[in-house]
């Protein structure tokens, strides 16, 4: 009997430290199974936020521990910095850090920069920086910087600059300009500048003008101008008026003045 009770007692002071090392001392496990779920909920969560930092460290979008990194992970994600710093450098964002470069990579980069270079400024585009030329690379990139400027100030465009114009250029564009601005005054254009007109010109000027102003009469806009019709043009025009009215008399179409319609008026005539 003794040796029974003795037994009890060592079974319970056995079930007692396995409760206190136990899980299910935190209220939210009331048993085995719930115990291990929440351990394994508890490890895919931290997965997952290993992940996520290993992602952010590898993409360069997020902060990065390195410390926090596995060796694979730390090589991995020093692999992919270098070759966005390369990258960066490529495309000549802020970002790119040239002392991380090997010496293949910075003069590739350097010899690529060159070769950007001078395009630039044989197209004249971009920002052409002519201390990193040849003598003959500076030469061409003047003279194509040149044509450019000169294509500007023939075109109309902004970006002449009349200074830089070379004396047969300037001649060239000052026809360009001359034969520009009678465009604008044939067509209309507040950009006309009938100062600059020659007296041929303004002849010609005169003459399409007067044509204009006949033609907005005959169709009775507001741009029509009487006071510049001759005597001729201001009888056909009453004339043609005239017919206009009377057959809008008697079709019932059209605005109609009786007032204006002849009382002689035969059908052959208004339909003339």
């Amino acid at each position: 009997m003794h040796n029974h009770w003795r037994l009890l007692v060592v079974a319970a002071s056995l079930c007692l430290g396995a409760s206190a090392q136990s899980p299910a001392q935190d209220p939210s496990c009331g048993d085995h199974n719930a115990c291990k779920q929440a351990e394994t909920e508890k490890a895919r969560a931290a997965a997952a936020e290993r992940q996520r930092h290993f992602s952010d460290c590898i993409t360069g979008l997020g902060r990065c521990d390195h410390t926090q990194l596995t060796e694979p992970e730390a090589h991995a994600v020093a692999v992919a910095e270098h070759r966005r710093n390369v990258e960066d450098c490529r495309r000549g964002t802020g970002n790119c850090d040239r002392s991380k470069l090997t010496k293949h990579e910075a003069l590739a980069l350097r010899a690529a920069e060159s070769k950007a270079n001078r395009m630039n400024c044989m197209q004249v585009t971009g920002t052409c920086d002519y201390s990193k030329l040849t003598q003959q690379e500076a030469a061409q990139a003047r003279e194509a910087e040149s044509k450019r400027n000169a294509t500007d100030c023939r075109d109309g465009f902004q970006g002449c600059d009349r200074a830089k114009l070379t004396p047969s250029q300037a001649s060239v564009n000052e026809i360009s300009d001359n034969a520009r601005n009678a465009g604008y005054c044939a067509d209309g254009s507040s950009y006309c500048d009938r100062t600059k007109l020659t007296p041929q010109q303004a002849v010609a000027l005169a003459r399409v003008e007067r044509k204009r102003n006949l033609e907005e009469c005959k169709a009775l806009t507001d741009n029509c101008d009487f006071s510049l019709l001759t005597t001729e043009e201001t009888r056909a025009l009453a004339a043609a008026e005239q017919r206009r009215n009377a057959i809008a008399c008697k079709s019932d179409y059209g605005y109609c003045d009786p007032s204006r319609v002849p009382r002689s008026s035969s059908a052959a005539d208004l339909k003339k």
